[in-house]
């Protein structure tokens, strides 16, 4: 985001995640699924500590899945 300030487009690309997430939980809440865990959200390149969030996220979501 040419000449804005690192931190605006921090708070813009938030706000902007929020939204999804919102737009995301709507379509989901009318499709009659239920949330099993609370959304995750990565911002730029994925690092180690955000990785194992995603791999924890995925064992998570199997395990309910199991009978």
């Amino acid at each position: 985001m040419p000449g804005r300030h690192p931190r605006s487009a921090v708070r813009l690309l938030r706000a902007r995640q929020r939204g999804r997430a919102a737009a995301i939980a709507s379509i989901t809440t009318g499709l009659g699924w239920k949330q099993v865990a609370e959304p995750l959200t990565v911002l730029g390149g994925p690092d180690p500590e955000s990785l194992e969030a995603c791999w924890e996220l995925g064992a998570t979501v199997a395990a309910g899945l199991l009978p």
